[in-house]
Protein backbone atom coordinates (compact mmCIF):
# COMPACT_ATOMS: atom_id res chain seq x y z
CA UNK A 1 0.00 0.00 0.00
CA UNK A 2 1.10 3.23 -1.16
CA UNK A 3 1.91 6.38 0.94
CA UNK A 4 -1.23 8.65 -0.13
CA UNK A 5 -3.33 5.25 -0.45
CA UNK A 6 -3.02 5.01 3.59
CA UNK A 7 -3.13 8.76 4.30
CA UNK A 8 -6.44 8.33 2.05
CA UNK A 9 -7.25 5.79 4.45
CA UNK A 10 -6.52 7.70 7.52
CA UNK A 11 -8.41 10.85 6.87
CA UNK A 12 -11.62 8.98 5.21
CA UNK A 13 -11.87 6.98 9.04
CA UNK A 14 -10.95 9.57 11.31
CA UNK A 15 -12.41 12.78 9.60
CA UNK A 16 -15.53 11.41 7.51
CA UNK A 17 -18.40 13.70 7.13
CA UNK A 18 -16.13 16.73 7.84
CA UNK A 19 -13.52 16.39 4.83
CA UNK A 20 -15.58 19.36 3.14
CA UNK A 21 -13.95 21.54 5.38
CA UNK A 22 -9.61 20.22 4.72
CA UNK A 23 -7.97 21.52 1.79
CA UNK A 24 -4.99 18.82 0.67
CA UNK A 25 -2.71 20.71 -1.34
CA UNK A 26 0.08 18.45 -3.19
CA UNK A 27 3.48 19.31 -4.90
CA UNK A 28 1.76 18.37 -8.26
CA UNK A 29 -2.08 17.82 -10.03
CA UNK A 30 -0.48 14.09 -10.01
CA UNK A 31 0.13 13.60 -6.40
CA UNK A 32 -3.64 15.27 -6.13
CA UNK A 33 -5.23 13.03 -8.99
CA UNK A 34 -3.86 9.76 -7.09
CA UNK A 35 -5.17 11.08 -3.54
CA UNK A 36 -9.04 11.58 -4.58
CA UNK A 37 -8.70 8.14 -6.14
CA UNK A 38 -7.60 6.22 -2.94
CA UNK A 39 -10.11 8.87 -1.01
CA UNK A 40 -12.89 7.87 -2.68
CA UNK A 41 -11.80 3.97 -2.36
CA UNK A 42 -11.71 4.64 1.34
CA UNK A 43 -15.02 5.91 1.55
CA UNK A 44 -17.96 3.34 2.45
CA UNK A 45 -21.25 6.65 1.44
CA UNK A 46 -20.81 9.71 -0.55
CA UNK A 47 -19.92 12.64 1.20
CA UNK A 48 -19.00 16.33 0.08
CA UNK A 49 -15.45 16.18 -1.22
CA UNK A 50 -12.51 18.30 0.08
CA UNK A 51 -10.21 20.59 -1.96
CA UNK A 52 -7.67 19.12 -3.76
CA UNK A 53 -5.23 21.43 -4.99
CA UNK A 54 -1.60 21.92 -6.17
CA UNK A 55 0.98 24.73 -4.27
CA UNK A 56 0.86 27.52 -6.89
CA UNK A 57 -3.27 26.69 -6.97
CA UNK A 58 -3.49 27.37 -2.96
CA UNK A 59 -1.49 30.82 -3.31
CA UNK A 60 -4.25 31.65 -6.61
CA UNK A 61 -6.75 30.72 -3.80
CA UNK A 62 -5.15 33.43 -1.18
CA UNK A 63 -5.30 36.53 -3.91
CA UNK A 64 -7.67 38.58 -5.93
CA UNK A 65 -4.44 38.77 -8.86
CA UNK A 66 -4.70 37.02 -11.61
CA UNK A 67 -1.88 34.53 -13.47
CA UNK A 68 -1.36 35.91 -17.27
CA UNK A 69 -1.11 33.67 -20.07
CA UNK A 70 2.59 33.47 -21.13
CA UNK A 71 1.87 35.49 -24.94
CA UNK A 72 0.70 38.19 -22.41
CA UNK A 73 3.27 38.41 -20.46
CA UNK A 74 6.18 38.34 -23.23
CA UNK A 75 3.93 41.03 -25.02
CA UNK A 76 4.10 43.37 -22.12
CA UNK A 77 7.03 42.76 -21.70
CA UNK A 78 8.29 43.68 -25.10
CA UNK A 79 6.62 46.77 -25.06
CA UNK A 80 8.72 47.75 -22.07
CA UNK A 81 11.79 46.90 -23.77
CA UNK A 82 10.62 49.01 -26.84
CA UNK A 83 10.15 51.84 -25.05
CA UNK A 84 13.19 51.70 -23.28
CA UNK A 85 15.56 50.91 -25.96
CA UNK A 86 15.46 53.30 -29.01
CA UNK A 87 16.54 50.49 -31.64
CA UNK A 88 14.81 47.59 -29.96
CA UNK A 89 15.36 44.31 -31.68
CA UNK A 90 12.69 42.91 -33.86
CA UNK A 91 10.30 40.65 -31.70
CA UNK A 92 11.19 37.29 -32.97
CA UNK A 93 14.39 38.18 -31.75
CA UNK A 94 13.06 38.85 -28.42
CA UNK A 95 11.12 36.18 -27.70
CA UNK A 96 13.86 33.73 -26.99
CA UNK A 97 15.39 36.12 -23.90
CA UNK A 98 12.19 37.19 -23.02
CA UNK A 99 11.16 33.99 -22.15
CA UNK A 100 14.33 33.67 -20.48
CA UNK A 101 13.80 36.64 -18.42
CA UNK A 102 10.30 35.97 -17.39
CA UNK A 103 11.97 32.72 -15.69
CA UNK A 104 14.42 34.53 -13.99
CA UNK A 105 11.96 37.10 -12.54
CA UNK A 106 9.71 34.78 -11.33
CA UNK A 107 12.59 32.74 -9.67
CA UNK A 108 13.60 36.05 -8.13
CA UNK A 109 10.22 36.48 -6.24
CA UNK A 110 9.92 32.91 -5.42
CA UNK A 111 13.06 33.45 -3.58
CA UNK A 112 11.86 36.65 -2.19
CA UNK A 113 14.49 38.45 -3.56
CA UNK A 114 14.87 41.70 -1.31
CA UNK A 115 17.01 43.78 -3.10
CA UNK A 116 16.43 43.05 -7.02
CA UNK A 117 17.64 46.35 -8.30
CA UNK A 118 21.37 45.26 -6.55
CA UNK A 119 21.08 41.63 -8.10
CA UNK A 120 21.55 43.69 -11.49
CA UNK A 121 23.64 46.34 -10.70
CA UNK A 122 26.32 44.04 -9.97
CA UNK A 123 27.01 43.41 -13.74
CA UNK A 124 25.99 46.95 -15.37
CA UNK A 125 29.75 48.37 -15.66
CA UNK A 126 30.90 47.94 -19.30
CA UNK A 127 34.36 47.51 -17.69
CA UNK A 128 33.71 45.20 -14.92
CA UNK A 129 32.12 43.04 -16.98
CA UNK A 130 35.03 42.51 -19.48
CA UNK A 131 37.41 42.45 -16.41
CA UNK A 132 35.02 39.46 -15.26
CA UNK A 133 35.09 37.84 -18.14
CA UNK A 134 39.04 38.00 -18.91
CA UNK A 135 39.28 36.20 -15.29
CA UNK A 136 36.77 33.33 -15.66
CA UNK A 137 38.60 29.64 -15.67
CA UNK A 138 37.56 27.81 -18.81
CA UNK A 139 34.91 25.73 -17.05
CA UNK A 140 33.11 28.76 -15.84
CA UNK A 141 33.20 30.52 -19.12
CA UNK A 142 31.88 27.34 -20.92
CA UNK A 143 28.83 27.31 -18.21
CA UNK A 144 27.73 30.65 -19.10
CA UNK A 145 28.17 30.10 -22.74
CA UNK A 146 25.57 27.40 -22.32
CA UNK A 147 23.06 30.14 -20.07
CA UNK A 148 24.20 32.72 -22.61
CA UNK A 149 24.36 31.42 -26.01
CA UNK A 150 24.77 33.86 -28.64
CA UNK A 151 25.46 36.52 -26.27
CA UNK A 152 28.42 35.20 -24.31
CA UNK A 153 29.53 33.86 -28.41
CA UNK A 154 30.15 37.42 -28.81
CA UNK A 155 32.41 38.07 -26.28
CA UNK A 156 33.84 35.28 -26.82
CA UNK A 157 34.91 36.29 -30.53
CA UNK A 158 35.47 39.95 -29.65
CA UNK A 159 32.32 40.84 -31.83
CA UNK A 160 31.65 44.52 -30.55
CA UNK A 161 28.06 44.68 -31.39
CA UNK A 162 26.88 42.01 -30.01
CA UNK A 163 29.19 42.75 -26.89
CA UNK A 164 27.64 45.98 -26.43
CA UNK A 165 23.71 44.30 -27.12
CA UNK A 166 24.43 42.02 -24.43
CA UNK A 167 25.80 45.13 -21.55
CA UNK A 168 22.67 47.38 -22.74
CA UNK A 169 20.68 44.19 -22.18
CA UNK A 170 21.78 43.82 -18.75
CA UNK A 171 21.24 47.54 -18.22
CA UNK A 172 17.87 46.84 -19.21
CA UNK A 173 17.00 44.27 -16.28
CA UNK A 174 16.15 45.81 -13.40
CA UNK A 175 13.85 48.76 -15.21
CA UNK A 176 12.22 45.92 -17.11
CA UNK A 177 11.41 44.17 -14.19
CA UNK A 178 10.25 46.76 -12.17
CA UNK A 179 8.15 47.94 -14.97
CA UNK A 180 6.25 44.80 -16.00
CA UNK A 181 5.80 44.42 -12.07
CA UNK A 182 4.01 47.80 -12.20
CA UNK A 183 2.35 47.38 -15.13
CA UNK A 184 0.43 44.18 -14.44
CA UNK A 185 -0.22 45.02 -10.70
CA UNK A 186 -2.15 47.87 -12.28
CA UNK A 187 -4.52 45.62 -14.05
CA UNK A 188 -4.47 43.11 -11.22
CA UNK A 189 -2.36 40.25 -13.33
CA UNK A 190 0.54 38.62 -12.49
CA UNK A 191 3.36 36.14 -13.41
CA UNK A 192 3.63 33.07 -11.02
CA UNK A 193 6.74 34.15 -8.81
CA UNK A 194 5.26 37.94 -8.59
CA UNK A 195 1.40 36.70 -7.38
CA UNK A 196 3.46 34.61 -4.72
CA UNK A 197 5.39 37.73 -3.33
CA UNK A 198 2.66 40.00 -3.66
CA UNK A 199 0.46 37.21 -1.24
CA UNK A 200 3.19 36.81 1.72
CA UNK A 201 3.52 41.06 1.27
CA UNK A 202 -0.34 41.74 1.51
CA UNK A 203 -0.86 38.52 3.98
CA UNK A 204 -2.43 40.76 6.89
CA UNK A 205 -4.85 42.33 4.28
CA UNK A 206 -6.46 38.19 2.94
CA UNK A 207 -9.77 38.02 4.74
CA UNK A 208 -10.57 35.63 7.77
CA UNK A 209 -12.91 34.03 5.55
CA UNK A 210 -9.85 31.83 3.52
CA UNK A 211 -8.56 30.88 6.05
CA UNK A 212 -11.72 28.86 7.17
CA UNK A 213 -10.41 25.69 6.04
CA UNK A 214 -8.24 23.30 7.27
CA UNK A 215 -4.82 23.18 5.03
CA UNK A 216 -3.18 19.67 5.04
CA UNK A 217 0.44 19.48 3.11
CA UNK A 218 1.09 16.57 1.91
CA UNK A 219 5.03 15.41 0.42
CA UNK A 220 6.75 19.05 0.27
CA UNK A 221 10.35 18.75 -0.31
CA UNK A 222 12.63 21.53 -1.88
CA UNK A 223 10.58 24.41 -1.00
CA UNK A 224 11.25 28.28 -2.73
CA UNK A 225 11.26 30.32 0.37
CA UNK A 226 7.85 31.99 -0.86
CA UNK A 227 6.23 28.54 -0.38
CA UNK A 228 8.36 27.72 2.90
CA UNK A 229 7.01 31.27 4.16
CA UNK A 230 3.27 30.46 3.32
CA UNK A 231 3.62 27.53 5.35
CA UNK A 232 4.43 29.12 7.83
CA UNK A 233 2.18 31.55 7.88
CA UNK A 234 -0.51 28.86 7.35
CA UNK A 235 1.22 27.21 10.98
CA UNK A 236 1.25 30.45 12.70
CA UNK A 237 -2.71 30.59 12.33
CA UNK A 238 -3.06 27.40 13.44
CA UNK A 239 -5.11 26.19 10.01
CA UNK A 240 -2.17 23.43 8.61
CA UNK A 241 -0.88 20.32 8.96
CA UNK A 242 2.48 18.59 6.89
CA UNK A 243 2.71 15.22 6.54
CA UNK A 244 5.99 13.50 5.20
CA UNK A 245 6.94 10.07 3.48
CA UNK A 246 9.65 9.21 5.46
CA UNK A 247 9.46 5.50 3.93
CA UNK A 248 11.40 6.36 1.41
CA UNK A 249 11.23 4.05 -2.00
CA UNK A 250 15.04 2.93 -2.71
CA UNK A 251 17.01 4.55 -5.31
CA UNK A 252 21.04 2.80 -5.80
CA UNK A 253 23.47 4.93 -6.43
CA UNK A 254 24.10 4.18 -10.18
CA UNK A 255 20.11 5.09 -10.62
CA UNK A 256 21.10 8.46 -9.01
CA UNK A 257 23.97 9.16 -10.93
CA UNK A 258 21.35 7.74 -13.97
CA UNK A 259 19.36 11.44 -12.99
CA UNK A 260 21.92 13.10 -12.22
CA UNK A 261 24.12 12.78 -15.60
CA UNK A 262 20.03 12.94 -17.43
CA UNK A 263 19.57 16.97 -15.96
CA UNK A 264 23.13 17.79 -15.93
CA UNK A 265 22.65 16.86 -20.33
CA UNK A 266 19.86 19.48 -20.22
CA UNK A 267 22.63 21.89 -19.46
CA UNK A 268 25.15 21.05 -21.83
CA UNK A 269 23.38 20.53 -24.75
CA UNK A 270 23.86 23.04 -27.74
CA UNK A 271 20.08 22.80 -28.72
CA UNK A 272 19.16 24.17 -25.14
CA UNK A 273 19.33 27.87 -24.44
CA UNK A 274 18.43 27.12 -20.45
CA UNK A 275 18.68 23.35 -18.95
CA UNK A 276 17.19 21.93 -16.05
CA UNK A 277 17.83 23.23 -12.51
CA UNK A 278 18.37 21.01 -9.61
CA UNK A 279 15.07 21.23 -8.15
CA UNK A 280 14.38 19.42 -11.66
CA UNK A 281 16.49 16.54 -10.48
CA UNK A 282 14.09 16.17 -7.07
CA UNK A 283 11.23 16.14 -9.55
CA UNK A 284 12.75 13.38 -11.71
CA UNK A 285 12.90 11.27 -8.51
CA UNK A 286 9.77 12.37 -7.23
CA UNK A 287 7.79 11.09 -9.95
CA UNK A 288 9.67 7.93 -10.61
CA UNK A 289 9.46 6.40 -6.75
CA UNK A 290 5.95 7.25 -6.97
CA UNK A 291 5.78 5.07 -10.85
CA UNK A 292 7.48 2.50 -9.21
CA UNK A 293 5.02 2.40 -6.02
CA UNK A 294 2.27 2.02 -8.57
CA UNK A 295 3.79 -0.77 -10.39
CA UNK A 296 3.98 -2.49 -6.72
CA UNK A 297 8.06 -1.86 -6.11
CA UNK A 298 9.55 -0.38 -3.41
CA UNK A 299 13.14 0.46 -5.81
CA UNK A 300 13.63 2.52 -8.40
CA UNK A 301 14.46 0.69 -12.47
CA UNK A 302 16.32 2.68 -15.11
CA UNK A 303 12.97 2.05 -16.99
CA UNK A 304 10.62 4.02 -14.68
CA UNK A 305 13.79 7.14 -15.40
CA UNK A 306 13.26 6.47 -19.06
CA UNK A 307 9.22 7.26 -18.76
CA UNK A 308 9.24 10.08 -16.68
CA UNK A 309 12.16 11.97 -17.78
CA UNK A 310 10.65 13.71 -20.91
CA UNK A 311 7.21 14.26 -19.08
CA UNK A 312 9.08 16.16 -16.18
CA UNK A 313 11.42 17.65 -17.60
CA UNK A 314 9.78 19.18 -21.18
CA UNK A 315 7.99 22.30 -19.43
CA UNK A 316 11.48 23.41 -17.84
CA UNK A 317 13.46 24.09 -20.46
CA UNK A 318 13.63 26.69 -22.72
CA UNK A 319 15.08 25.64 -26.24
CA UNK A 320 17.55 27.84 -28.53
CA UNK A 321 16.44 30.07 -31.56
CA UNK A 322 18.30 27.39 -33.38
CA UNK A 323 16.53 24.37 -32.49
CA UNK A 324 13.22 26.27 -32.67
CA UNK A 325 13.56 27.65 -35.89
CA UNK A 326 14.61 23.67 -37.51
CA UNK A 327 11.18 22.49 -35.61
CA UNK A 328 12.68 21.09 -32.87
CA UNK A 329 10.09 20.10 -29.31
CA UNK A 330 11.67 19.94 -26.00
CA UNK A 331 10.56 16.26 -25.86
CA UNK A 332 12.33 15.74 -29.11
CA UNK A 333 15.78 16.80 -27.94
CA UNK A 334 15.67 15.06 -24.26
CA UNK A 335 14.35 11.84 -26.56
CA UNK A 336 17.60 12.38 -28.14
CA UNK A 337 19.71 13.11 -24.28
CA UNK A 338 18.33 9.64 -23.16
CA UNK A 339 19.61 7.98 -26.16
CA UNK A 340 22.71 9.85 -25.45
CA UNK A 341 23.14 9.17 -21.73
CA UNK A 342 23.71 5.19 -20.95
CA UNK A 343 21.25 3.78 -18.78
CA UNK A 344 22.93 2.03 -15.20
CA UNK A 345 22.74 -1.82 -15.24
CA UNK A 346 21.25 -2.98 -12.28
CA UNK A 347 21.92 -6.86 -10.82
Amino acid sequence: MSYLQRLAQVFAHEVGNELSEYTFVFPNRRAGLFFRRYLGQALDKPIFSPRVMTINECFRSLSELRVADQLTLVMRLYTLYCDLRPNPDPLEQFLHWGKMMLADFSEIDNHLVSNVEALYEAVQDIHEIDNHFLSLTDTQRNAIKKFWGDFYAAIDKNDNQLHHRFIRTWELLYPLYQGLRDSLLSDQLAYEGLLHRHVLEHWHQIPDSAFEQHYVFVGFNALTESERQLLIHLRDRGCADFYFDYEDTYLSDSVVNYIVNLIAATRQNEQILRGASPRATLATIAMAKALAQLRGRDYVLPEDIKEVFVPTITHRLLLSPKAEGAGKTAGQVLQDILAAVDAPKLN
